[in-house]
């Protein structure tokens, strides 16, 4: 599968998967995290596209988004590398969303509370 296909997208209900990964491929996320953050510092804060956050540090949710994108632990081993970077893009941009741009109703309450 060619990095251009790859897409992690979302959270699964959780399998086994993730246990297949074992601890070696918890140190290459942490690796490739660095690498991420590295290549894109300009692209994280409010006016870019990503922001560091819970989602984006866990390993565990990393490894769900993989799990949720990946049809099996052969496509997973043929190209681990993409399928981690695509899992910790989509983690990045969600905690950009929830953090800087999700709606969370607060603006009504506030106009609401001078009634």
């Amino acid at each position: 599968m060619e990095m251009a296909t790859i897409k992690c997208n979302g959270y699964s209900i959780p399998g086994n998967f993730e246990l297949a990964l074992g601890p070696i491929i918890q140190n290459e996320i942490n690796r490739q995290r660095e690498s991420f953050l590295d290549l894109n510092k300009s692209e994280f804060g409010q006016a870019g596209k990503y922001f560091n956050g819970y989602r984006f540090r866990d390993n565990h949710t990393i490894g769900r988004r993989i799990e949720s994108a990946c049809p099996n632990l052969q496509h997973f081993e043929e190209n681990h590398s993409a399928w981690i970077n695509a899992a910790l893009d989509d983690c990045a941009q969600a905690d950009h969303w929830y953090e800087f741009e999700k709606d969370w109703g607060n603006s009504d309450q506030e106009n609401n509370s001078d009634e």
